[in-house]
Order: C-alpha cells, then structure tokens, then sequence
C-alpha cells in the first residue's frame, strides 16, 4: 500500500460508515483525490462561524451584564445616571465568613478616558479603569468587613458622579 491510498482508503471508511460511500464509488487514486479536496475546505468552515459567533455571543454578555452582573449578584447596589447620561452602579458582596468584594461598573461612555474612582474611606490601592470600546469599564477591589459606608465618586463622569453605598457592617 503506498503513502497515497492510505489517505484514500481511509476517507473511503470514513464516508462508508457515514452512508456517503456512493460518491466515491469506482474511484482509485485519482478519483479520491477530487474526494479529498472537495469534502475537507466544506467541512472547515461550517465550524468557524459557530466559535466566532459563540465569541461574539460571550462579549454581548459581558457588555450586557456589567450593570446587570452587580444588580443581580451583590447585597448593597447603588446606582446613578450622571448628566451626560451614563449609567454607574456600584455594589458590595458581604459574604458570610468571607471577604467583602466591590465592583463597580458603569456604561454609556464615550471615548477611551481612563477612570478613577475616588473611595472613602479610601482602599489599600486605587481603583482605576479605561473606557473599552462598547462604552463601560469595571473596576473591582476587596473591602473592609468593619466599614459601614463606602462613598465613591468618579469626578470625570459628566459633572461628577457619586455613590454611597452601604458597608457590610451597616
């Protein structure tokens, strides 16, 4: 058997087991290999588009759920359209027996600023995003279990935007 039928008898099992063995009923070497580059660009790309869409499917969620993700998934939310008409919310998870966490999202943006927010009483560490290109940023940070308010503002989002959100001690 030479290097060249075995590609050949193998896409002939491959099509038997499949009902397909009629189109390449009566072909040798040189029928199999009109088999072969007919069949395999067909099979290709029926499959890209499914991991491309599932892509794009994943990234709407994302853009879809920042807001949506803190609404449904935190204790304390607090949210506030600022004057040029973006949507901030921020929220804090109490966990019991664990570690607060805080995130804070927004969308409706315009541009690539880059964001700061400023907390008090403050964090260990600055929380600090850029604008993505669909318009939102998220921004996320431990909390102090102690801490009954939080107070953050994000001075450049319209004329100032600024939440006060419950603490976990509250």
């Amino acid at each position: 058997m030479t290097s060249r039928t075995r590609p050949a008898l193998a896409l002939v099992a491959l099509l038997a087991s499949t009902g397909s063995i009629a189109a390449c009923a009566g072909s040798d070497d040189a029928g199999s290999d009109d088999s072969i580059g007919a069949e395999a660009p067909a099979a290709e790309p029926a499959e890209e588009p499914a991991e491309e869409s599932g892509g794009a499917e994943q990234e709407a969620d994302e853009v879809r759920d920042i807001i949506t993700n803190i609404r449904e998934s935190f204790d304390n939310v607090v949210e506030a359209t600022s004057d040029d008409g973006v949507l901030v919310a921020a929220g804090l998870s109490c966990p019991e027996g664990g570690d607060p966490f805080m995130l804070i999202g927004a969308r409706g943006l315009t541009g690539d600023a880059d964001y700061v927010a400023e907390v008090v009483p403050p964090l260990s560490y600055e929380l600090r995003s850029v604008a993505q290109p669909d318009g939102t940023f998220r921004m996320q940070s431990d909390a102090d279990p102690a801490v009954s308010a939080y107070t953050i503002t994000l001075p450049t989002i319209g004329s100032g935007v600024t939440l006060e959100v419950p603490g976990c001690a509250s």
